[in-house]
């Protein structure tokens, strides 16, 4: 709700191994939560986390880091929610072919994208100073 609200004033959002809904994981996952989840969205979840319902309201730039390897989340979830994030200013999907739920950030090249994607932002004011990821 923080980065699909406006007022809020988010300059960028890094999403990493981005899911669409409780729910929808819960499918993913559990064979008897798809006759659960027929009945009604939200029995035995107390948070949705809709991201889906949101991320159509995203306006700032947005950066989507997923695995390919995740166990937990399905690629297809971040994939879904990229395109769905229409609005925003910019946008990028990275793909790490050999990335899991947990180990993105030792991918190669994870933060090296994540730098790219804010000097590109950055190069659009050129008064900005460039900012360095620490790793």
């Amino acid at each position: 709700m923080l980065v699909s609200d406006p007022s809020n004033r988010v300059k960028v959002a890094i999403f990493e191994n981005a899911f669409i809904s409780v729910p929808e994981v819960a499918k993913y996952f559990l064979t008897y939560a798809k006759s659960v989840l027929g009945v009604t969205k939200s029995i035995g979840f107390l948070y949705l986390f809709d991201s889906l319902a949101k991320v159509g309201r995203i306006e700032c730039p947005c950066i989507y880091l997923t695995g390919l390897l995740d166990p937990l989340i399905p690629t297809w979830m971040s994939n879904t929610l990229y395109n769905e994030t229409h609005l925003s200013s910019k946008r990028q999907l990275y793909e790490f072919p050999f990335g899991k739920h947990n180990d993105l950030p030792v991918m190669r090249d994870y933060f090296e994208n994540i730098q790219s994607f804010i000097n590109e932002l950055l190069s659009i004011k050129p008064e900005t100073e460039q900012v360095v990821l620490k790793q």
